[in-house]
């Protein structure tokens, strides 16, 4: 439980270990996002949902 909290702060209410994602990675995600909101919104969606399973 412990380490979840540290591997993955923010995290914690879903209490998903694998879902580790470093602010890096988020920062990344969200610009992704955006790019992808201009060309095709469909497949960031199916991408988000993915790489959450």
């Amino acid at each position: 439980r412990y380490w979840v909290r540290k591997a993955t702060p923010g995290t914690e209410e879903s209490k998903e270990p694998p879902k580790k994602q470093p602010i890096k990675e988020i920062l990344q995600d969200k610009t992704d996002e955006k790019k992808a909101q201009r060309t095709a919104p469909a497949q960031a969606k199916h991408r988000q949902q993915d790489m959450e399973l």
